[in-house]
């Protein structure tokens, strides 16, 4: 009898796990609708920034090089201890490499933003929040 109702139990979770992942998978896509069809996020620092350093990071991964110094930007600066250049993320690596640096800016937001969620939904069960609200706390 026990183990009956442990079953059941844990196929309501499941079911309500599959219908907290399908909700936020219908945010993300109405959110990013632009991106399924085919287009990358852009913006005024995207293209001043993040994308010339991207390129020089897939420059020096391709080449098998550390990129410590950049020489292109100020008559020269670091590349590695500067936060928003990210050359030692591994997402940020695996992506560039793997991509164009425009889709994978595009991409690297995209997990982060869907990662963030579970995260938070994690964060929210742990503290002992409702499954509800804990649900809520990662579409929000």
């Amino acid at each position: 009898m026990k183990a009956m109702w442990r079953n059941e139990r844990l196929r309501l979770r499941a079911r309500g796990a599959g219908a907290t992942l399908l909700a936020l998978a219908a945010l993300l896509a109405w959110v990013y609708r632009p991106v399924l069809a085919g287009n990358v996020l852009v913006g005024r620092d995207l293209f001043r920034e993040f994308i010339p350093d991207a390129y020089f990071l897939k420059e020096c991964l391709t080449q098998g090089n550390l990129p410590l110094w950049i020489p292109h930007l100020r008559l020269g600066q670091p590349f590695i201890g500067t936060f928003q250049t990210q050359p030692l993320y591994p997402l940020r690596v695996l992506l560039v490499f793997l991509f164009e640096p425009e889709r994978a800016l595009t991409l690297q937001h995209i997990l982060q933003v869907g990662l963030s969620a579970l995260l938070t939904l994690g964060l929210g069960r742990a503290v002992g929040l409702s499954r509800t609200a804990a649900r809520l706390s990662a579409l929000s």
